[in-house]
């Protein structure tokens, strides 16, 4: 390196030093280093100052929903919910003859049960009801349970939704109405049946030992959900009912439909009189599987009872009666390939439509 070179270093680097120091300086001048005078103390607000700032009630701190017990009630509710908001419990809720649990009589309201319980009384109505004509009413996680009537009763309006509640040991129906999303729901040991709902949706919902059917559906959709133990059929629709990948297990029938229904990818296995029944017209029956009483040897698989143009695609059944369909109807060819092994063999065993016997 030359001596000229290193010389031009030098004075760069001298002027980055100089330049360094009076940034620092000017650091230096934007404030005093030593604090003010007197005790140190804090400048922002303390918790309690934060804590004075919340509204408060008689029940505690506020929040935005409205506790149901502060409600009012009437001749026929102890509770009534008559104006749209979001509204919660804060602890159980103790049934009396003579009178629902809630009443909503208004559209737009949102029932938050926070895990509680509604425990009806002897000669008690239903736990939670609204009129006909009241709207989009959501009611969410919670028990309801022992009431006179029904246990959840939207009898009329639409854009229901009930979530994650269980309704057992009602004198009437667990669940009825129109124009319900139901999910997660369960309804075990009511007097009638678990679900009674038309022109709604029951997803991922349970029908434990009713009286009756365990989800009835009119006009509306079951998926995902079971059936198990309950007195007449585990599924039931009288018409306009998509039924898909759904277990009936151990009723009286599995699943049991009248008239333009589709019942599909469901499994009814168990049950002590029929697995699946197509009993009017228009219905579809496809690919399902049904096993009857004490493995088959008992009771009917798919029975199409009526003359009325039901369709029979691609199931697999074992039962005592496999498959009884009446003149009038369309099916996939039949094939029976109970202990032949390999069953490619059979004739029509690889039929796309095929409806097999094992």
């Amino acid at each position: 390196m030359t001596e000229e070179m290193h010389n031009r270093r030098f004075a760069i680097g001298a002027l980055s030093g100089i330049a360094g120091v009076a940034a620092l300086s000017r650091l230096a001048q934007a404030g005093p280093l030593n604090p003010p005078p007197g005790p140190i103390a804090p400048t922002g607000r303390t918790v309690q100052e934060i804590y004075d700032k919340i509204a408060r009630s008689e029940m505690g701190l506020a929040e935005p929903r409205i506790p149901v017990q502060s409600l009012p009630g009437s001749a026929t509710a102890l509770h009534v919910i008559s104006e749209p908001g979001s509204y919660y419990l804060t602890g159980n809720i103790q049934g009396v003859a003579g009178k629902n649990g809630i009443e909503i009589t208004t559209n737009d309201v949102s029932l938050d049960l926070s895990a509680f319980l509604l425990r009806g009384a002897p000669g008690s109505l239903a736990g939670i009801a609204a009129p006909s004509g009241v709207n989009a009413v959501q009611v969410l996680r919670g028990i309801i349970r022992g009431w006179g009537s029904h246990g959840v009763a939207l009898t009329g309006g639409e854009a229901h939704l009930i979530q994650e509640v269980t309704t057992r040991d009602n004198q009437g129906h667990g669940f009825t109405g129109y124009g319900i999303l139901l999910a997660r729901c369960v309804a075990r040991d009511n007097r009638l049946e678990g679900f009674d709902i038309d022109g709604g949706i029951a997803m991922q919902c349970e029908a434990l030992s009713n009286s009756g059917n365990g989800i009835t559906m009119d006009q509306g959709t079951i998926a995902q959900c079971f059936a198990i133990g309950n007195g007449f059929a585990g599924l039931y629709s009288n018409g306009g009912t998509l039924i898909e990948r759904s277990n009936a297990v151990q009723n009286n029938v599995g699943i049991r439909v009248a008239s333009g229904c589709v019942v599909r990818e469901c499994a009814a296995l168990d049950n002590f009189e029929t697995g699946i029944s197509l009993w009017d017209f228009c219905n579809q029956a496809i690919g399902n599987s049904v096993l009857g009483r004490s493995c088959g040897t008992e009771g009917r698989g798919i029975y199409v009872e009526d003359s009325g143009n039901n369709l029979v695609l691609a199931n697999r059944v074992r039962a005592h009666v496999p498959y009884q369909i009446a003149p009038g109807n369309s099916h996939g060819p039949i094939v029976n390939v109970a202990g032949v092994g390999d069953i490619t063999s059979v004739p029509n065993a690889n039929h796309p439509w095929a409806n097999f016997i094992y």
